[in-house]
């Protein structure tokens, strides 16, 4: 229902322990009927961005789904959160979504963010999902990448700026 609503896309503090939590809610039921095991490690610490709370939740929602659908025979899905920390660079919160499916072919890995590039049946998808996910991670100023190898599975990488509370004037 939250993404069905229209929204004014305000930027504000985000706790993504909490988006990630409320994602796995969404597709809960598809996990246990596809016997899909979720391995959560996410980092004690806090894990705040900024940015638009159902934009970001729409991106996680995407690369779950396309987890799910890539183990039709289930498998597992590995989610880790931490904080990148870079000693002359601004530090990054980093999620990465990692699945136990087929992998990507090499001959289609530099397509995959591609407006309209899907290789589902039409009836599954229009192409149209990582591609939105990709513009809205640059929207944040962050980045996505993924790495993936035939027959072990696929990592997703999430990379936003770690919020940092601004000073009143």
């Amino acid at each position: 229902l939250n993404f069905s609503r229209p929204h004014h896309f305000n930027f504000e503090a985000l706790d993504l322990r909490e988006l990630l939590d409320n994602t796995l809610l969404l597709v809960e039921n598809s996990i246990k009927v596809k016997d899909i095991e979720i391995i959560k490690k996410i980092d004690k610490n806090p894990l705040s961005v900024e940015g638009n709370a159902t934009q970001i939740q729409q991106v996680f929602l995407n690369l779950l789904m396309n987890a799910l659908h890539a183990m039709a025979k289930g498998g597992g899905i590995e989610i880790k959160a931490f904080i990148k920390h870079h000693p002359d660079q601004e530090d990054y919160c980093v999620v990465k979504f990692t699945d136990s499916g087929p992998g990507i072919p090499k001959s289609i890995k530099d397509k995959i963010f591609d407006p309209f590039f899907t290789t589902k049946d039409k009836e599954q998808g229009t192409g149209l999902g990582l591609s939105i996910a990709y513009g809205i991670i640059k929207a944040h100023n962050g980045r996505i990448e993924v790495q993936s190898q035939e027959g072990v599975g696929t990592t997703f990488i999430v990379s936003l700026p770690v919020y940092q509370q601004k000073e009143p004037y």
